[in-house]
C-alpha cells in the first residue's frame, strides 16, 4: 500500500502572504495522513472560492511533535520493561486535540482499541454515555469504569493531557508493575515528578 506524500517547499514558510498559507492547508486537507489528527478548529478559505472548514488540515506543531516524541517515548518504554504493545493497557487522561491524536498513533502504532480507555471532564467516555461527540466517540468504553482511578486499576501506561494533580501516589501504586507514566499537563504536570 502506498501512502501519499504532499510535499511542501520549505519557501512557503517564509512568504508573508496568506495565500501561501492557504495553500498549505488546503494540501493538508486533502491527504489522508494518519499522524495529523488535529481537530476542524479553523475555518479560512481554501484559496478555491470555499470558505468551509478544513478538515484535519491544520498543522499545530505542539500537537504533531508531541504525538511523534510520546509515540517513541511508548514504544521505548514497552521495550525497556519486556511488554507488548498489543498487550498494554493505556489510559489518557484528557480529551481533546493532542490527546485524541496521540490515542489515534498509539492505536495505530499497535494499541488495541478496546485497551484503551480515555478520560475527559465527564469521567470515562463509555459507550453508553448520553452525549458523545464525534471525536470522542471512536475511544469510547463499554467496560464498567467511570473514573480516572478505577481506569488506572492494572493499565500500564498513562497519558496525561488533561491539567495538573489529578493522579495520587496510590492510583499509581494500582497500576501495573513497573507502569509507564507521561504527566504532560502544563504548566503543572498529573502528578509530580517526586
Amino acid at each position: 500500500e502506498v501512502e501519499r506524500v504532499l510535499e511542501i517547499p520549505l519557501s512557503y514558510f517564509f512568504q508573508s502572504s496568506s495565500y501561501a498559507m492557504v495553500e498549505i492547508e488546503s494540501g493538508l486537507g486533502s491527504s489522508d495522513s494518519r499522524y495529523n489528527m488535529e481537530l476542524p478548529c479553523l475555518v479560512i478559505p481554501d484559496g478555491h472560492g470555499n470558505d468551509d472548514i478544513l478538515w484535519g488540515a491544520t498543522f499545530n506543531i505542539v500537537t504533531n511533535f508531541l504525538q511523534i516524541i510520546s509515540g517513541a517515548a511508548l514504544l521505548n518504554a514497552l521495550e525497556l520493561q519486556g511488554k507488548k504493545i498489543e498487550e498494554a493497557i493505556v489510559v489518557v487522561s484528557g480529551a481533546g486535540a493532542s490527546a485524541l491524536s496521540c490515542a489515534q498513533l498509539y492505536i495505530s502504532l499497535g494499541v488495541r482499541k478496546e485497551n484503551l480507555l480515555m478520560i475527559d471532564r465527564s469521567g470515562v467516555i463509555r459507550k453508553d454515555r448520553k452525549k458523545i461527540d464525534q471525536y470522542k466517540a471512536p475511544f469510547a468504553t463499554a467496560r464498567d469504569v467511570r473514573t480516572l482511578e478505577e481506569a488506572l486499576v492494572g493499565a500500564d501506561v498513562f497519558l496525561g493531557l488533561s491539567k495538573g494533580n489529578i493522579v495520587s501516589k496510590e492510583m499509581v501504586k494500582s497500576m501495573a508493575p513497573f507502569p509507564i507514566i507521561f504527566a504532560l499537563a502544563n504548566p503543572d504536570p498529573e502528578i509530580t515528578y517526586d
